[in-house]
Order: structure tokens, then sequence, then C-alpha cells
């Protein structure tokens, strides 16, 4: 299902954006980057396995951490990722625990790069 929605929301937002491209100058509206983080979060973020159902996999993000991650960064994402795996314990709203994840790993790894 995913793979069929995707083709059709980057199509239309590449529409929108090329319709109302004489009103943006220099870099993305507010409701663009906000489009784009829910984009990320309902797309890109199930698919790197770090949340579901509003938990934190707290394993497997270890795992792509060693997967993914050049080596100097290797450290100090398992110190954020042990500190940040029990922040979304409690939450209900899904977008909420994801959100508490993030800002938890954003403020807790000094190189942090949104994946």
């Amino acid at each position: 299902m995913l793979n069929k929605i995707n083709p059709f929301i980057l199509t239309a937002v590449f529409i929108a954006l090329v319709l109302h491209s004489d009103q943006v100058s220099g870099g993305a509206t507010e409701d663009q980057m906000i489009s784009a983080g829910k984009l990320m979060r309902d797309v890109c973020l199930p698919k790197f396995n770090k949340m579901k159902k509003g938990k934190f996999l707290y394993e497997s993000s270890l795992k792509q951490v060693d997967l993914l991650m050049p080596d100097s960064y290797k450290d100090d994402y398992r110190n954020g990722l042990g500190k940040c795996k029990d922040v979304a314990n409690g939450i209900k709203n899904n977008c909420d625990a994801s959100y508490a994840v993030l800002i938890c790993l954003r403020d807790n790894i000094s190189k942090f790069v949104f994946p």
C-alpha cells in the first residue's frame, strides 16, 4: 500500500510546489517543512524500524547504528539511544511518542543526524 501511495504523494507535492513556486523564494515555507516532517514520520521512520505502535525499538536501533553509522558516530549514538530508550513509555499517542524520542535523541547525541 505504501509503495502505491508514495509516488502519488510525491507527485502531488511536486505539482503543488511548481504551482506555488512564485510565492516561495529562498527556501521552504513553514507549511512545507511541516509536511516534510509528517512524510518522514509516516513513511520513512517505519522503514528505519525505530518505532512501532508508539514503542521505541531499542535493539533494532542499535543494530542499525552498527550497520549504517560511521565509526566516529557509533559511541555517541549508542549512549544517546540508551538514555532515550524509555522516554516514550506511557505516551499513548504514537505521534507524541515518536516526537518525544526524536527530541530526546536530538538533545543527547552531539552529532545528531535525523534519519
